[in-house]
């Protein structure tokens, strides 16, 4: 029997953009080193990062547990890996009803000064 994941604890008065990395019948692997590692169904294997032990403030952070994701459920980070994310249990796994919103990154607006995100090493 496969260990399912709880669900996320926390509920967000303010919402927040994440990358999700982990969906439905992915397994989040944690090593004894606090790296927490998303094993893909696909076969593909994603570093979620380390996670850290104490917060800025000193606040012990509690790792999220190791398991398969159940369906409905997200894993989720951010491109900063000292982002508040889906590896510790505060955060947890995302519910699909928690999602309001896909976002997607920009191309480059010249005229506006911004310049996109290199994808595919900077080949359109």
């Amino acid at each position: 029997m496969q260990e399912k994941l709880p669900s996320s604890p926390v509920t967000h008065a303010a919402p927040f953009a994440k990358q999700i990395i982990g969906t439905a019948g992915d397994r989040v692997v944690v090593g004894e080193d606090r790296r927490v590692t998303i094993w893909r169904t696909d076969g593909h294997i994603i570093e979620a990062g380390l996670a850290k032990t104490h917060d800025s403030k000193g606040r012990a952070m509690h790792i999220a547990a190791p398991g398969v994701i159940p369906a409905g459920k997200y894993f989720v980070v951010a491109p900063s890996r000292t982002s508040f994310d889906s590896r510790y249990a505060a955060i947890g796994l995302v519910h699909q009803a928690q999602i309001e919103a896909k976002l997607f990154p920009l191309p480059d607006i010249m005229w506006l000064g911004l310049r996109g995100p290199e994808i595919n090493g900077g080949r359109p």
